[in-house]
């Protein structure tokens, strides 16, 4: 498990968690932990040793909205890759947080992701966000950005 809070960026009186769910990833991104590495953003620098099943993170976020939490950035390697990746975000989701998926969007997308809120996808490299915005342009709820140097 990798947990990582800071103070938000614009607000300085907001919480981000930090999730690293996995190490696992097929995108070989070039500037992978470039950025953040720090937040432990997709960085091979800050491995875990174990994932978490999904009930631990249920009850880990839980546990994060009653202290105040509003944002989770949830990272990996890819977080596409976790295998309950849509429970874990349909939970968040509906207890009104902000949630923020880092992913090359390479992956296919769970369908069964609860796009009724919003859902924010970054992506570190162009040839992702290109193909991440192809394949949610159908998704109102659904914002994607992109970190470049």
């Amino acid at each position: 498990m990798y947990l990582y809070l800071n103070n938000g960026l614009n607000d300085k009186n907001t919480l981000i968690a930090h999730i690293k769910l996995n190490n696992t990833c097929s995108g070989g991104c070039t500037n992978c932990g470039k950025y953040l590495k720090s937040l432990c953003l997709c960085t091979p620098c800050n491995n875990i040793e174990k994932e978490l099943i999904c009930s631990r993170w249920i009850g880990i976020i839980d546990s994060l909205f009653s202290s105040g939490i509003k944002n989770i950035y949830f990272t990996g390697g890819d977080p596409f890759f976790y295998e309950d990746l849509d429970k874990i975000v349909n939970f968040s989701v509906k207890k009104g947080i902000e949630v923020n998926i880092v992913t090359t969007g390479l992956m296919d997308i769970p369908k069964c992701l609860s796009y009724d809120e919003n859902i924010i996808l970054t992506a570190f490299e162009y040839r992702n966000y290109k193909y991440i915005l192809k394949k949610f342009e159908k998704f109102k709820n659904v914002y994607v950005c992109y970190i470049d140097d």
